[in-house]
Formats: structure tokens, sequence, C-alpha cells
């Protein structure tokens, strides 16, 4: 039986994020992680500098634009025990990504080790993102494979597994 509460909760939640600012907030910073997977600095760049009042968009972008060491090396300290805190695996993984596109290596491995351990695999990620390729990331990192296409198969015995197919 649904509860009557939760279809009201869960509408007024994304009404309320569809109006709020920190939403587009979000998709905005979006964008420069997509650009930046891409490889596309000059856009990654561009879209970062609007974005410069949040931390790690101040951080991307001072290294974007080749801002002196000092300043980044600031931003870094700031952030990093910010994002290390972190309960979510894959919050922690989005932002260690920054870490690695401004060279920060030992900083974006340890948080991706830390998401992976949390069960957090972005396998097709790690086999892709520039942001990785661009310090040495990747080869730093634990395996991390996608799992079977027959996983769900596997659970249940043959004899007990509805969706196995009969021999």
């Amino acid at each position: 039986m649904d509860s009557p509460l939760l279809i009201p909760l869960f509408i007024l939640s994304f009404t309320d994020c569809e109006k709020s600012e920190e939403s587009s907030a979000w998709a905005e910073g979006s964008l420069v992680a997509d650009f930046l997977r891409t490889g596309n600095q000059s856009q990654a760049r561009e879209q970062a500098a609007k974005l410069k009042d949040e931390p790690v968009y101040k951080m991307v972008d001072a290294c974007l634009n080749h801002a002196p060491p000092a300043d980044v090396d600031k931003d870094v300290r700031e952030l990093a025990p910010i994002v290390s805190d972190f309960h979510d695996p894959e919050a922690k993984y989005m932002n260690a990504e920054y870490f690695a596109a401004c060279g920060q290596k030992d900083i974006a491995v340890r948080l991706m080790k830390s998401a992976i351990a949390g069960h957090y695999c972005p396998y097709t990620d790690l086999q892709t993102n520039a942001m990785l390729a661009s310090c040495g990331a990747r080869r730093s990192l634990p395996s991390c494979y996608p799992p079977p296409d027959n996983a769900a198969m596997t659970l249940l015995p043959r004899d007990r597994n509805p969706r196995a197919e009969s021999s």
C-alpha cells in the first residue's frame, strides 16, 4: 500500500529542485566536467570562469588559467579536506576528477580509491575520461570491472531463477 505522504513530498521536492538556482548551478557545473572529460579545455575554462564563486570551480578556473602555483595550492588545500569528508562515493569520484584535471594526482587517486572502495565503479569513465589521462591517475587506480551481463541470473541457482532459460 502506498503512503499518501510520499507522493506529495516527492512532487514538492522535484518542483522545488526544478525551480531552485542550485539545480541550474549544478547543471552549469556539469558542463565544466563534460568539457574536461572530452578534453575541451577552452570551453571548460570559459564555463568554470562563470562559476568561480564555488570552491571547486574556483580551483578549476585557477589551474586552467595557469594561476600561480601558490594560488592553486591554496585552493587545493581548502577543498581537499571537504571532498575527503563526503560520504557519497560518487560525489568523491566526481570531485576527484577536478583534482586530476588540475594535476593533483595524489589527491585525485586517494579520492578515487575511496570512491571505488565505497562501491562506486564508473567503469566506462575510468577508460575514457581525459581528466584522468592528463595526470596519469588511471594507472594508479585499483581494477574496477563492470558486472557481467548475466549477473542477475547468477544470484539464484538455475532451478530457482525464473529468468533463467530452461534447458
